[in-house]
């Protein structure tokens, strides 16, 4: 047994440094280009310049520096037969918004429509998709697998769900708002991992999740995000969520 440890320490020492840290790595770098892109947005003031591309920037990154492009082979990028999978995808996100949205309506915090010019809700339509697209390339494309080659798909949900969540750096609402927003994120991580089960990875399904989450804020959160909706969301997603772990724990645990 000894022999066999030994083994296998001296066989993780000869991995490349990369290899061996690879998930830091990409996170820092995909966090270098967020960086660049925010500031290249301040700059140009372009609405196309998004930092929602840095998760796709990183892969690009990563794979140059191990030069191994095999992550790009393992996405799963077919259209799915079953479109009912595609339609609980975007009907989650929008009901766990949605739902928060009303509490928050009978508790006091009034609803404030989304107005804008037809260009203006093509625009954000569109950018909303586009980001959705690269975000999701990095975070479920490449990231969870990545995460999955050593750990539970349980597991691997919560460490993707942790590095989206704080890759948003999203201090607006406080400590206590990031915590919140961080524990969101995980929330939605463990649901899109149960879909990216069921569908084989299929990642048409992770940006249809994605664009929920986002056109589902813009539409129904104008000036209302914050802690009380991070609130209120995370307990309704919890009681999806423990439903759904339990009735595949199998699946989520093996």
């Amino acid at each position: 047994m000894k022999q066999i440890n030994g083994r296998t320490m001296m066989e993780s020492k000869k991995k490349p440094f990369i290899e061996r840290y690879i998930i830091a790595i990409y996170f820092i770098i995909t966090l270098v280009a967020t960086f660049a892109l925010v500031a290249a947005y301040l700059f140009t003031e372009n609405e196309f310049v998004s930092p929602q591309y840095a998760p796709t920037i990183g892969l690009v990154l990563i794979c140059v520096m191990s030069k191994d492009w095999s992550a790009w082979k393992k996405i799963n990028w077919n259209v799915l037969n079953n479109l009912l999978w595609v339609f609980i995808a975007l009907f989650l996100p929008v009901a766990v918004i949605m739902l928060s949205s009303l509490i928050m309506s009978f508790m006091g915090t009034q609803f404030v429509a989304w107005h804008d010019t037809t260009i203006g809700y093509s625009i954000t339509i569109f950018i909303s998709i586009l980001g959705c697209v690269f975000e999701e390339i990095g975070w479920r494309g490449y990231l969870l697998p990545k995460f999955a080659e050593k750990h539970s798909m349980f597991y691997s949900a919560i460490g993707v769900g942790l590095l989206w969540g704080v890759w948003h750096v999203k201090f607006a609402y406080g400590i206590l708002g990031f915590i919140l927003f961080v524990a969101l994120m995980v929330c939605f991580s463990i649901l899109m991992t149960w879909l990216y089960i069921k569908t084989k990875g299929n990642l048409l399904c992770m940006i249809v999740f994605h664009f929920g989450v986002n056109i589902g804020s813009v539409m129904l959160l104008q000036n209302r995000e914050g802690v009380l909706f991070y609130s209120l969301s995370i307990i309704i997603c919890a009681l999806i969520c423990v439903p759904i772990v339990m009735r595949n724990r199998k699946l989520f645990f093996k």
